[in-house]
């Protein structure tokens, strides 16, 4: 992975697209993390309400204040709401994405390593580990809905460590052994994910969430992109297990959690980079879309999208839809352009391993 990123450098050194795409996520993130400390420093505030200053154009000087980019139609500095919604932006990026690749590496690599067969428990097992998966998903989606505390993953974790406990115990009772197909139920579960509109599923998963927070849109974000992670996640760990040396580890008695994530995950990491790149993108623009939309986000949160909306009640204001809109365009570009020289160094590099 390491040898990966120097060479991902080295390529970044050579093309300018790729030089421009990683300038422009540099100034976001920058943006995105000192957004507290600009705020303060510049007395940029985007709570102050001033409906008699609404609607400056970019420029404009209004009582002592200088407008950079303008006001909205309360009179909010939109410069400070550019900055909060870059913050916004990466917050629920980070966030949903974090959650994708945990739960959609995890399950892609078990799925693709096991397949239907290799997963062995007894019946007894299989009921129990039934149980304790509807029980576990029905308290995670009541402690979610209730209001997500950092506080609330303990009890969940407690129940998680008790069943994994139960399992080993029933581990020792002599009952004939059954592979479980985790590879077709998850191959249905997909395709019951991709029979479904998104937008229905994000409504759903709305509706079920009593409080709007920015970890609310993270997390109906994850639901609906830990899938494409997953089914790359299984593909990828299909092609590499069947390796020489993926061989010669398993008959030398390597472990299979140290096979799936010290050996599969970092030679299938190359190709999931692409799709990353690409997911990243797409989670800015589903937030916006969403914050355009009202879902999900608190309304005293400040975002891109909700910027953007404010352009539907004053078409007069141009600027209230250039510079959020640039903003969003910018950041997909940067991810897409990336995700694109990602997928042509690992082409390149397919190439000369046929070889």
């Amino acid at each position: 992975m390491i040898s990966t990123i120097k060479h991902i450098w080295k390529i970044a050194n050579i093309h300018r697209g790729m030089r421009f795409s990683i300038l422009i996520l540099l100034v976001w993130i920058l943006t995105a993390v000192a957004a507290p400390i600009l705020e303060s420093y510049f007395g940029l505030a985007f709570d102050g309400l001033r409906p008699e200053n609404g609607l400056l154009p970019p420029f404009t000087t209004e009582d002592g204040a200088f407008y950079l980019l303008g006001t909205d139609y309360l009179g909010r500095d939109l410069l400070a709401g550019m900055i909060h919604g870059a913050r916004v932006a990466f917050v629920v990026a980070m966030v949903s994405m974090i959650i994708s690749l945990v739960v959609g590496l995890s399950v892609g690599l078990v799925i693709g390593y096991y397949g239907d067969s290799g997963f062995k428990k007894n019946i007894v097992q299989q009921i129990v580990i039934g149980l304790a998966f509807l029980v576990g998903a029905y308290y995670l989606i009541s402690m979610i809905s209730d209001g997500f505390t950092i506080y609330s993953i303990f009890p969940f974790l407690g129940v998680l460590g008790i069943c994994i406990l139960i399992d080993r115990l029933l581990e020792m009772l002599p009952i004939k052994k059954y592979g479980v197909p985790l590879d077709i139920i998850m191959q249905r579960l997909f395709e019951l994910r991709e029979g479904l509109p998104g937008l229905f599923i994000i409504l759903s998963l709305a509706a079920i969430f009593s409080s709007q927070s920015i970890y609310t849109v993270s997390i109906i974000i994850a639901v609906l992109y830990w899938m494409t992670i997953a089914r790359h996640a299984r593909a990828e760990t299909l092609h590499v297990k069947g390796e020489d040396y993926i061989m010669s580890a398993k008959s030398g008695g390597v472990s299979d959690f140290r096979l799936l994530f010290y050996h599969i995950l970092p030679n299938a990491m190359p190709s999931i980079f692409v799709i990353i790149a690409f997911s990243f993108g797409g989670v800015i623009l589903l937030e916006s879309s969403l914050s355009f939309l009202g879902i999900g986000m608190p309304v005293e949160e400040v975002s891109w999208g909700k910027i953007l909306a404010g352009a539907r009640k004053t078409p007069k204001a141009w600027w209230l839809a250039v510079f959020p809109g640039m903003a969003i365009f910018l950041v997909l570009y940067a991810f897409n352009n990336l995700a694109d020289y990602f997928g042509q160094y690992q082409r390149r590099a397919d190439q000369i391993d046929k070889r």
